[in-house]
């Protein structure tokens, strides 16, 4: 997912993308069944983002990272299907 976005961003576009938008969804998918809530799905997504091996800056990652976590959040909290 990461090295996806990274390339989305790298070729200037922006994360609109159907295959990210697959990933995204079957993580926020996995992350409800789980009843793991919102903020530990950032979290989470932080740390192995940050922790991946990639020839990316940090300015960049931080970039990407910070689209992610939007798009995470909106996937997660849509049609309210948080877990209760």
């Amino acid at each position: 997912m990461l090295e996806r976005a990274l390339a989305l961003r790298g070729d200037g576009k922006p994360l609109s993308d159907p295959g990210l938008d697959g990933d995204v969804s079957r993580l926020c998918e996995v992350a409800r069944a789980r009843g793991l809530a919102a903020e530990k799905l950032v979290v989470e997504l932080k740390t192995a983002c940050f922790a991946s091996r990639g020839a990316a800056s940090l300015h960049d990652k931080n970039d990407v990272v910070s689209g992610l976590v939007s798009l995470c959040i909106r996937e997660y909290f849509r049609d309210g299907s948080a877990p209760k």
